[in-house]
């Protein structure tokens, strides 16, 4: 009786997913460093490699809203929404020297987008479902009525008004981006790994990669550098969406199957510490490595690349191994009765 009654076990914490979002750390390293350390123009392998971060943390930020047994608390969401909202702040006014909200980047994509996930993953599938793609459907025809502001003529450049920053010409603007978070609360409302629904991530994902890729073909849309940064997704465009969607559920499938294999520890430690290490990349390039080392050529970009990511794992790691240590320190001696004035 006493069973029947107890809520359902929490789903275990999978590492293909904590995996999946230390690849994204490694790929999103690349992408940002190479805007102020690499001259341009990038190689076009490189921006494929860059692009593939953004859309794993919007996915998975979505995703963890609704993959456990019961929706995320919407307290947790919000306090969590709110860390990341003062965290964006506190980036564009000390790291980049610019007022709050004027580049809109990812940092305030997902802390609006995660109070909005938790109430779609309480509404019915079907709705969630439908309100996810009408933003992405949307997107396309807003910006043709509105443009873009990278494409627009020189008279009408930036600065834009705050609401076309959220709306379209943001670094992650509302429209496609949050519909891409609905898309990932659809997505762990229907157990990806679980048994049932694991066998179609390989299928879905090649499906939506191939109608992206063929579709891109067919009809290539707009690119832009925007400030040296050179992702596929400015503008994210329809084609971008289909590749990306269908690229972080192969990925999925492939680390579900190589937990089962080997060891991912070295991903699932950064996967672990993502939001330490975006602040802590972004701090480190805004500071030294954009004073330091512009406008470098590709070998010596690698090598940067690649100290930094062996350096910020390294904090990551440290971080993670002594955490709990110097919590259980800290709490011992702050519960630990006072002896100074024995009875």
């Amino acid at each position: 009786m006493t069973a029947a009654l107890s809520p359902p076990p929490a789903r275990p914490r999978s590492h293909a997913i904590d995996a999946l979002r230390g690849a994204a750390i490694v790929t999103m390293f690349a992408a940002n460093l190479a805007g102020p350390c690499l001259e341009p123009p990038h190689p076009m392998w490189l921006r494929v490699y860059g692009s593939f971060a953004a859309p794993t943390f919007v996915l998975l930020a979505g995703m963890m809203t609704s993959l456990s047994s019961e929706p995320a608390p919407l307290n947790r969401l919000l306090k969590r929404s709110a860390l990341l909202l003062l965290l964006a702040v506190g980036i564009d006014l000390l790291c980049w020297g610019i007022d709050p909200f004027e580049t809109f980047d990812v940092l305030y994509l997902l802390g609006l987008a995660l109070p909005i996930a938790g109430v779609c993953s309480r509404l019915d599938l079907k709705v969630h479902l439908l309100l996810a793609t009408s933003i992405i459907v949307v997107t396309p025809w807003l910006r043709h009525a509105v443009g873009y502001g990278p494409l627009l003529p020189d008279h009408l450049a930036y600065p834009w008004p705050a609401w076309r920053r959220l709306l379209v010409d943001g670094w992650f603007p509302v429209f496609p981006w949050l519909g891409l978070a609905l898309w990932g609360g659809v997505l762990g409302r229907s157990s990806p790994l679980s048994e049932a629904r694991r066998p179609w991530l390989l299928p879905l994902g090649s499906a939506l990669v191939g109608l992206g890729a063929f579709a891109w073909w067919l009809a290539p849309p707009p690119i832009v550098t925007r400030a040296g940064y050179s992702e596929l997704f400015y503008p994210p465009s329809p084609q971008y969406l289909a590749v990306a969607f269908g690229a972080v559920l192969l990925m999925l499938a492939l680390f579900d199957k190589l937990e089962r294999r080997f060891s991912l520890t070295w991903l699932v430690v950064l996967g672990r510490s993502s939001l330490l290490l975006y602040v802590a990349h972004v701090a480190l390039i805004a500071f030294v490595l954009d004073e330091w080392f512009e406008g470098q050529t590709l070998p010596a970009f690698l090598a940067l690349y690649g100290v930094m990511g062996v350096s910020l794992w390294l904090v990551a790691w440290l971080t993670q191994r002594y955490r709990r240590p110097i919590t259980t320190t800290l709490l011992r001696a702050v519960s630990a009765p006072d002896r100074s004035n024995p009875a």
